[in-house]
């Protein structure tokens, strides 16, 4: 198996996200990146088996760090805005990408396991306002909604569409 050095990965990766925040999509190939890298293309795909998995790559790396970016040391509501408003911002980055691609590359037979995962991490920033807020919600009530947040945000409805339903969603609940 050939070497693999961690400066060529982050070199690949660097200019797929270069590529991305530019909206230079039709560029966004192996082929591309390869030549800009100044590297054969059978050495890129040492690193990486296509574009799709690059864009998956950044797509994972950008989401943990969207999520991080949501302060759940606020009050609940404030919290659940901030959380909403991460989805929101990491599918508005990715929309373009979404609508271009001609093979779905995120609906296939991972979907439902890869969805579950975007649940739970959504649900565990909820649970970090729900602990801070000394709140409690059932587990069903924490995934519905994480659910409702990552539907409605990745559509890109505003947060302002979604405020009243959060509140009375949270405002019905004891503490």
């Amino acid at each position: 198996m050939p070497k693999k050095i961690e400066a060529t990965r982050e070199s690949i990766i660097q200019l797929a996200k270069e590529i991305i925040d530019s909206g230079r999509y039709d560029d966004l190939n192996c082929r591309y990146i390869a030549k800009e890298s100044k590297m054969a293309l059978g050495t890129l795909y040492n690193y990486f088996s296509s574009k799709e998995e690059i864009i998956v790559t950044i797509m994972l790396d950008d989401w943990k760090d969207e999520l991080s970016k949501a302060n759940t040391h606020i009050d609940l509501l404030s919290s659940i805005q901030s959380i909403y408003e991460s989805v929101a911002n990491f599918s508005k980055k990715y929309d373009p990408i979404w609508k271009r691609s001609s093979s779905n590359i995120f609906i296939n037979k991972d979907y439902p396991s890869r969805h579950q995962l975007l649940v739970m991490q959504v649900e565990n920033q909820i649970k970090e306002a729900l602990i801070y807020n000394s709140f409690t919600l059932e587990d069903i009530e924490i995934e519905f909604l994480s659910e409702t947040i990552i539907s409605y945000a990745s559509r890109l409805y505003s947060y302002e569409k979604m405020e009243g339903i959060f509140s009375k969603f949270i405002g019905g609940r004891d503490k």
